[in-house]
């Protein structure tokens, strides 16, 4: 064998046929590409590193544990890196190794996953067999990645550990290994365990805070909601939960095309203010990884944008695209459901306000005219002028957080009339009007 190559074997605790299945799939990876990767990882070690008539190398392993895990993409990737000087700034994205039926070579390093699912109703976790999957390799330090099937992911939770060794004559010692948790080598019992949910639920307060998601995958961004500090006036209840796209859960999706991903937000008393999202969009073909398509479309990554449900209609946002980490972030109002799609980019005349009529009386219904700049990074103004041309208000700030509320700019409800509001964007001037009822 070549010392540049690598070889895999899966074991399982399981069945001939799940046995086969894993290898037919081949689901562990090694990285050889580099893109930004979230957070950073840390670094597990031997316990001893020199032994006997001459040094041992050190053995070590860098990992970003998992977060959580989504029950509706069940995409799960567990990576990292072992050997000697493992990098503790991950910032890989796995190319698929294909399994390979030889036998590994007495030398070299040798990775295993080991991962178990704990089902809600199993309350002693140790009569839950575990599956196993190794990955041998030549190279120092070995950088691995391996997705676990996604038949294997149910509600409950996931458990792994990682277990890396140095090969002398095929013999391995405890001064050449190390694992993930640490204590995993003296410990049976020893795993992290993840939990597999769909969403995020916390009390907040005027302080604010932030909800994520997790979604199994190190590589990409976690949809989250920021909570601005004061926008809440008492502590509330707030969640953030992603739904399947085909459950029937959203509202007719009249006016958009269908959604890639969706989530709903619940809060427990009226939200009134910007918040700032980040939402994930898939681009993850099983099992080469990003390819630059919406997964399940024939659409670029580019053409990836939020829409929300606010309680009448689905109005279209778009968003900052980071294609690095398959994000999606943007300002934006109150919303119920929060969907990606594909869609055109918004020109500047997509981006008036819905609005016809407000009544500014603070009853959170048409309380204000919502303009429809997503971007956080934008920094825009509107202008509002009476009949008459004289300007009564000038709106300037980032995507989200441009709306008029029926007020001038000494903070005075104006009079009831037909008002004309006007922005620039990308060098297009638009104009239109609004009606003030008090």
């Amino acid at each position: 064998m070549n010392k540049n190559e690598t070889n895999i074997i899966i074991r399982s605790g399981a069945s001939a046929l799940v046995l086969a299945l894993l290898l037919l799939v081949g689901f562990a990876f090694i990285v050889n590409a580099a893109s930004p990767v979230p957070g950073s990882a840390q670094v597990f070690t031997a316990g001893v590193t020199v032994g006997g008539d001459a040094p041992f190398l050190p053995m070590l392993i860098a990992h970003i544990p998992l977060r959580g895990i989504s029950p509706v993409s069940k995409l799960v990737i567990i990576q990292g890196e072992a050997g000697a000087n493992p990098s503790k700034h991950l910032v890989f994205f796995p190319d698929r190794v294909f399994p390979q039926d030889d036998p590994p070579p007495g030398e070299g390093i040798l990775i295993r996953l080991q991962y178990r699912m704990i089902p809600l109703d199993v309350t002693d976790p140790e009569t839950v067999p575990f599956s196993e999957i190794s990955l041998h390799s030549f190279l120092d330090p070995v950088p691995f990645a391996f997705q676990i099937p996604l038949e294997d992911i149910t509600q409950g939770d996931l458990q792994y550990r990682i277990i890396a060794h140095r090969l002398h004559s095929g013999t391995t010692n405890q001064a050449e290994t190390a694992a993930v948790p640490s204590e995993a080598m003296e410990d049976s019992d020893s795993w992290v365990t993840v939990g597999v949910k769909a969403g995020a639920n916390n009390a907040f307060d005027m302080s604010g805070g932030r909800l994520e998601v997790f979604d199994g995958n190190p590589n990409d961004c976690e949809t989250s909601v920021d909570i601005p500090v004061g926008l809440l006036g008492t502590t509330s209840d707030i969640a953030l939960t992603e739904i399947p796209v085909n459950s029937g859960l959203l509202p007719p999706l009249d006016g958009i095309t269908q959604p890639l991903k969706a989530y709903r937000m619940d809060a427990g008393q009226r939200i009134s203010g910007s918040l700032l999202v980040n939402v994930l969009y898939p681009d993850f073909v099983f099992p080469q990884g990003k390819d630059g398509i919406l997964d399940g479309t024939s659409y670029p990554v580019s053409m990836a944008g939020i829409a929300y449900w606010n309680g009448k209609k689905w109005q279209r946002l778009g968003g900052r695209n980071d294609n690095a980490v398959n994000c999606l972030s943007a300002r934006i109002g109150p919303f119920e459901y929060l969907v990606v799609i594909p869609m055109a980019p918004l020109t500047a005349e997509d981006r008036r306000t819905l609005a016809r009529i407000i009544t500014p009386n603070d009853d959170g219904e048409n309380d204000a005219a919502d303009f429809r700049f997503a971007d956080p990074t934008q920094n825009l103004t509107i202008e509002i002028f009476d009949v008459n041309g004289h300007r009564v208000r000038s709106i300037r700030g980032a995507g989200g957080d441009l709306k008029w509320n029926g007020r001038d700019d000494s903070g005075k409800i104006v009079e009831s009339g037909v008002y004309i509001y006007q922005y620039e964007f990308e060098g297009t001037r638009v104009s239109g009007l609004i009606a003030v009822a008090k």
